[in-house]
């Protein structure tokens, strides 16, 4: 597969409509609810409505949904300050968890701190959407080739 290289600040909407679509297309974004919000030159936004099936047994947002959505956020942005074309897959990640929530919406932002040809690097945070922390994380990802990412036997 080719791909475009383009210099920072160029095409971002071409990048972001790539990007929507993906995530349209994500049965498991679906799934869980998540919602696209925005990403552009290594930054991407993400928001979340809870919904009772996002909370853990003591009713605050479950440790595995805030991760998600970190985790989204953080590659998002990583995939906006990469070419069309280069997949990546999360290597590490690391979260501070720092708050917590029962209801309303909470929001993603993510950061790409290093866009290599091989890796990249980001950081991000989820809020409430009035602002209230409620974690930090970092992650780290790999470039993988297209054709070397697995099919999925219900695709």
């Amino acid at each position: 597969m080719t791909r475009t290289r383009y210099s920072p600040g160029t095409m971002s909407s071409e990048i972001e409509r790539a990007i929507r679509e993906r995530i349209h297309a994500s049965e498991f974004a679906g799934w869980f609810g998540m919602e696209f919000v925005s990403a552009a030159d290594g930054e991407c936004e993400m928001r979340l409505e809870l919904k009772p099936h996002h909370l853990n047994p003591g009713g605050i947002i479950h440790g595995g949904v805030i991760a998600t959505m970190l985790d989204a956020a953080i590659g998002l942005a990583l995939r906006s300050a990469r070419p069309l074309g280069s997949p990546h897959v999360t290597l590490t990640m690391s979260i501070q968890y720092i708050g917590m929530a029962s209801e309303g919406t909470i929001v993603a932002r993510g950061r790409s701190l290093h866009a290599g040809r091989r890796a990249g690097h980001g950081e991000g945070e989820l809020v409430t959407a009035d602002g209230r922390m409620l974690a930090k994380g970092a992650a780290t990802f790999m470039t993988v080739e297209p054709e070397n990412l697995p099919r999925s036997p219900f695709a």
